[in-house]
Parts: C-alpha cells; sequence; structure tokens
C-alpha cells in the first residue's frame, strides 16, 4: 500500500509530500521516499490518484476560544479574557500532551494552530 503524507504550508515553497510504501505482512515496516518541496495545488492535485490514502500534517482550525475571541471582537469590539491555555491548544493537542507525559514523562507541547508560526495555515 502507499501513503502519501502532505506537509501544507501557507506558501507553495513551504508545502512538501513523500511517499510511504508499506511493506505488507511486515508489522508496520515502511519505506519513505524522497520528500518533494515547493508544491502548489496541482502538483498535489496529481499526486493523489499515485496513493491509495493521503495522510495531511496542518491544521484544521483553531481552539475554540480564540475563534469565540475573534468573533466577539469583530462584532462586540471587546476581547474575552479566557485562560492562555485556552486560546493556545485545542483539545486534540491537549490529550496529544497528556497521551505522550503518561507514556513518556516529557512535557512536551505542540505548536499552537492560533499562536505559533502555524496559525496562517489553520
Amino acid at each position: 500500500m502507499r501513503t502519501a503524507g502532505v506537509d501544507l504550508s501557507v506558501a507553495d515553497k513551504g508545502t512538501a509530500a513523500a511517499i510511504v510504501e508499506w511493506e505488507e505482512g511486515s508489522e508496520g515496516r515502511a519505506r519513505v521516499g524522497e520528500p518533494t518541496l515547493g508544491l502548489d495545488d496541482a502538483a498535489l492535485l496529481d499526486l493523489l490518484p499515485e496513493v491509495e490514502w493521503t495522510a495531511i500534517d496542518a491544521p484544521f482550525g483553531w481552539p475554540e476560544p480564540m475563534v469565540a475571541a475573534v468573533h466577539a471582537y469583530a462584532a462586540e469590539d471587546r476581547w474575552p479574557a479566557p485562560g492562555k491555555q485556552s486560546f493556545r491548544l485545542r483539545r486534540t493537542d491537549l490529550h496529544v500532551h497528556d497521551r505522550v507525559l503518561a507514556q513518556t514523562e516529557e512535557k512536551l507541547w505542540p505548536p499552537s494552530p492560533s499562536t505559533d508560526r502555524i496559525s496562517l495555515t489553520a
């Protein structure tokens, strides 16, 4: 089976993809092809028919409290003040942090889709 791993960026020059070939009957072993950088929409669409699955690395939204704050500011000219963490991270981000902490005792945090450089992609 072949999977395309796509790392979306705001600009084409930062968008990349690599093909992963999964070996049958090898307990999850895979071979990762050479990544291609600088892909535009057309190049990504050309890639999709070549694979069975596509994995996309991109935040598809901001944390709900951040969205509500931006909406309130636009509609009512007020900025609510929820806790810093609720602005920065989505529930999925908090879940991943808790799982990593429980399994490895490492206090790692994912990049924030609202306050980190990935906010434009979100």
